[in-house]
């Protein structure tokens, strides 16, 4: 789809980079901003840094290869623990080219080499130790004092570089997390108290922050189990913000809330809709309960966090009906689950090799994004250039002040999609 260059710019320079979430779209100094992102994942594991450096493959050939194909955005998992712990060491044999041993230098070069070839980055909670995925922001060994300490003491160090996009608070909340029923497991609640306190510790934070939903039981449901829509993944359940939605107490941290489910096939966990005899063409009804209804009801961008998988037999129909229904309902801003090989059952962009493309994949992302925002600099924290791009469904582009695409209410809830 070719931009209509009437009303956008197709390459902006400012000074500075100012996020926004508003209009249910994800803003950069005011521009429409389309992101085409991937997980890079492995600090958050043993290894204490990113995986595939073990061996031939270097951080500047797998950022090459992000910017050859307009990658523009990385997730970036890390632990509570590697946050706690900033002389954390990089473990033997898990990285040929780490001159500096800490975990911690390794993520500031990320952040550099990143920076230099106009990729930003969302920093992910995505365990609070090195092994295991937790339900809550908390557990036995972990409070939820050191889980905003952690966070505080990740965005002291690397909170004012000019390419950090924002914070994914906490990954896939699950099991006895739950949202608006007054518990002290109700993460809605955490994460405002969360972020309130972190603002405390790092009053210049002005970046996104970016919200998971809960598991299938965690919140009010909009419809009855009987209904196929109820079954979700972890951290894909958003019914709660009908009810509860998220708010920060500002309206300079409001307009940076970002929500971010995780949405997911049957490479990764069976669901009855994946069984139902019209699959995959049932399923845009369903994402519309589960998933479609958020910006509209929220006037806050939609960003999926992770999604993806094998890309064979019934989950290609699947992620092929993914992208399309991204694609229709206006909310392709993705990072996609993983650059990583070694992801399970999922795959990644790149072959075991961590060399070659798988080509398929990058083929589904390109349509989703074929035209998302590029810098055409390096990031800087003086002057950034940009070329906005465009969506790939033309209805999706902004018009500016007054249009339907721009006339979103911002967190005003609306019925629940029947």
């Amino acid at each position: 789809m070719v931009q209509d260059e009437t009303h956008r710019k197709l390459d902006l320079c400012s000074a500075g980079m100012t996020w926004k979430s508003e209009s249910g779209r994800v803003k950069l100094n005011g521009e429409q901003f389309h992101i085409k992102g991937a997980n890079w994942f492995g600090f958050e594991t043993e290894s204490h840094v990113l995986h595939g450096l073990w061996g031939a493959t270097t951080m500047e050939r797998v950022l090459n290869f992000c910017q050859a194909n307009k990658i523009n955005a990385l997730r970036v998992p890390v632990s509570l623990d590697l946050a706690l712990n900033s002389k954390t060491v990089v473990a033997r044999g898990s990285c040929q080219e780490c001159s500096a041993e800490l975990a911690w230098d390794m993520l500031d070069r990320l952040f550099v080499m990143a920076a230099a070839r106009g990729i930003v980055i969302v920093l992910d909670m995505h365990r609070l130790d090195q092994y295991n995925n937790s339900d809550l922001w908390y557990d036995g060994k972990h409070t939820q004092d050191q889980f905003i300490q952690g966070w505080g003491d990740l965005l002291t160090r690397f909170g004012d570089k000019a390419n950090l996009m924002g914070i994914d608070l906490k990954n896939e909340p699950h099991g006895a997390a739950t949202w608006g029923l007054g518990s002290a497991t109700d993460w809605n609640a955490a994460a405002v108290y969360i972020v309130k306190k972190i603002k405390e510790r790092v009053p210049g934070y002005n970046k996104l922050i970016f919200v998971e939903g809960v598991g299938t039981d965690g919140a009010i449901a909009q419809y009855p189990p009987s209904d196929p829509a109820f079954d979700k993944f972890w951290g894909q359940n958003l019914d709660g913000v009908i009810s509860h939605p998220i708010d920060f107490g500002t309206p300079e941290l409001n307009s940076l809330l970002v929500y971010s489910p995780h949405v997911y096939g049957p490479s990764v966990a069976d669901q009855v809709y994946f069984k139902d005899a019209t699959f995959p063409a049932n399923m845009p009804s369903i994402w519309d309960k589960q998933v479609g209804f958020v910006e509209d009801a929220t006037g806050k961008a939609l960003v999926t966090g992770a999604w993806g998988g094998s890309y064979a037999g019934q989950d290609k129909l699947w992620q092929d009906a993914w992208a399309d229904y991204m694609i229709d309902r206006c909310i392709a801003d993705n990072f996609v689950w993983a650059l990583n090989p070694n992801s399970g059952s999922n795959g990644g962009l790149l072959e075991a090799d961590w060399s070659t493309p798988v080509v398929t994949k990058l083929q589904l992302l390109a349509k989703i994004q074929p035209n998302p925002s590029v810098f055409t600099s390096a990031i800087s924290s003086s002057v950034v250039c940009v070329n906005y791009g465009a969506p790939a469904n033309s209805k999706c582009a902004l018009k500016g002040p007054g249009s339907p695409a721009d006339s979103k209410p911002d967190a005003k809830p609306h019925d629940a999609p029947k």
